[in-house]
């Protein structure tokens, strides 16, 4: 199972080396607890690797036309001055600049994370900046985010049912299996190129390199598995 789960890696991510790595990263009991999900999952193919939910790092493409709504998840940050509320940095730069572009492109209502929303130069509703009772930051998880979206469009007496999805590459497929998961159907635009290149400077550890971000991002589907919170098919 090792083996196939290493191989299904290297197809999804393009990059035997970082699939290897990954694996390593996992340690003997994270590879039990997903070899194990992966047998939990029910999916078909000799092993399960080959075809489970677990290890989509792709994730399902469509036309932002039909929309009801853009959802943009912000990636990483940068340390803030005080070390209170971090800084939006590059990658969510650049994830603005996407949402801006699906703003003028599609002329849609975005949802995006606050660290995002910041930097874009079109309206957006932003999402995710909460202060604890003692006045610090709080980080908001993917889940937290989708279940905000949710919640603000239903405050706003929006119905949304398909909407497009704008995330750093390798977060992607996590982002649209959540807000599945929340009976929506999410895709990724094959007209917008998302941000794939790490920051090595991010004050989020786990988003400074892609190795260490694929294991954290399979320790948090591991996390959602273990809910089991049945996905509402489209």
């Amino acid at each position: 199972m090792r083996d196939a789960i290493e191989r299904r890696l290297a197809d999804e991510l393009g990059d035997r080396t970082i699939a290897r790595r990954v694996v390593e990263r996992l340690g003997d009991d994270g590879l039990a607890r997903l070899i194990d999900a992966i047998r939990l999952d029910g999916r078909a193919g000799p092993s399960g690797a080959e075809t489970s939910w677990l290890l989509d790092f792709r994730p399902a493409v469509g036309s932002f036309d039909q929309v009801d709504a853009v959802v943009v998840f912000a990636f990483g940050n940068r340390p803030g001055a005080t070390h209170d509320e971090p800084l939006p940095g590059p990658v969510n730069e650049a994830l603005a600049e996407l949402a801006d572009r699906a703003v003028v492109e599609f002329g849609c209502t975005v949802f995006a994370q606050w660290e995002v929303a910041d930097r874009m130069s079109s309206p957006a509703v932003s999402i995710g900046r909460l202060r604890r009772a003692d006045g610090s930051w709080e980080y908001l998880s993917t889940i937290g985010v989708a279940d905000q979206v949710v919640t603000e469009s239903a405050s706003m007496g929006r119905s949304i049912r398909r909407v497009g999805v704008i995330a750093f590459a390798d977060h992607a497929a996590r982002c649209c299996r959540v807000l599945v998961e929340r009976g929506l159907d999410a895709v990724v635009a094959p007209s917008l190129t998302l941000p794939s290149v790490y920051d090595d400077a991010s004050g989020q550890s786990w988003t400074r390199d892609r190795a260490s971000y694929v294991a954290a991002d399979l320790a948090a589907r591991l996390a959602m598995a273990s809910t089991r919170r049945p996905a509402v098919s489209p």
